[in-house]
């Protein structure tokens, strides 16, 4: 039992939050491996999807947007890498 004025049903929220990103993050690297016909690569995908991704931070949304961004790219871009293809 938690005690510290959080409860349980916070962080499942929080999990299938979590999970339901990464599920995202692997359609997403499906689609940038069809950019040749869609036009979607890594960088187009990033800027589309980034700020429902990761929120906002405390900067200045145009700050946030582009390294929220390039963060996404880079996660697109290695995605095999990052997550296990099981």
């Amino acid at each position: 039992m938690l005690h510290c004025g959080f409860s349980f049903w916070y962080f499942e929220g929080q999990l299938l939050n979590i999970i339901a990103q990464l599920t995202s993050q692997q359609h997403l690297y499906r689609v940038t491996e069809h950019s040749r016909v869609n036009r979607m690569n890594a960088n187009n995908l990033a800027i589309c999807f980034a700020p429902s991704m990761m929120g906002q931070g405390r900067g200045s949304q145009v700050a946030d947007a582009a390294l929220q961004a390039r963060v996404v790219e880079t996660i697109l871009i290695n995605t095999l890498q990052i997550f296990d293809e099981d």
